[in-house]
């Protein structure tokens, strides 16, 4: 698929936390970070484990099976891995979240 596809609402994830969906056979990850909106794929680059999973503090999401860390924002790890996360592209139109997958 190469459209945007309709997730959730922004009133579904509330500030600082994250949510997971399933579009065909891709889990994906929609967290809210401020009110602005970011998605990745539910696979740690470091060893395949579902992010949905992970601790989410600020920014910086931490992987529970082995501790990778990412930047929701920039995608870029500071830890155990220098893979970065699978980031996708996301449009908010009104109270909608659109996912491009």
């Amino acid at each position: 698929m190469s459209d945007f596809t309709k997730l959730t609402s922004v009133k579904e994830i509330a500030p600082g936390s994250m949510k997971r969906f399933t579009v065909g056979d891709k889990n994906i990850v929609i967290a809210n970070i401020g009110g602005n909106f970011h998605a990745f794929e539910d696979k740690c680059p470091h060893l395949s484990a579902k992010l949905s999973t992970g601790l989410l503090l600020g920014n910086n999401l931490t992987c529970m099976s082995h501790g990778a860390r990412f930047d929701i924002i920039t995608g870029k790890p500071d830890s155990v891995t220098d893979k970065p996360l699978n980031k996708l592209e996301v449009k908010v139109e009104g109270d909608d979240v659109y996912v491009k997958v």
